[in-house]
């Protein structure tokens, strides 16, 4: 799990919310999600905010997706604690 509030590092993982994956809505921002990587922006008044959950290891459990089941969760609070909030994430399908 990442965030990244510097303004010229938003702009690298920015691509990743483009790129292929489903796509993810929210009440700032918007990302893209896919087996093993989430990657939300949203827009806080102190600029734009990349929040990243990756999982390295595959599950061995055939539709358990940890990623998709703990990005909402880690960018409210994140959200929260960078003082961003309130900020909820819609996976697709939900």
């Amino acid at each position: 799990m990442t965030t990244v509030t510097d303004p010229a590092l938003t702009e690298i993982f920015s691509g990743d919310t483009h790129k292929a994956g489903l796509p993810l809505k929210g009440s700032k921002g918007f990302g893209r999600l896919d087996g093993s990587r989430g990657v939300y922006r949203a827009s806080c008044q102190t600029g734009p905010v990349i929040f990243m959950v990756e999982q390295l290891d595959q599950p061995t459990d055939e539709g358990f997706d940890l990623t998709g089941e703990l990005l909402p969760g880690y960018v409210s609070a994140e959200a929260e604690r960078i003082g961003c909030a309130p900020e909820k994430v819609t996976l697709p399908n939900a």
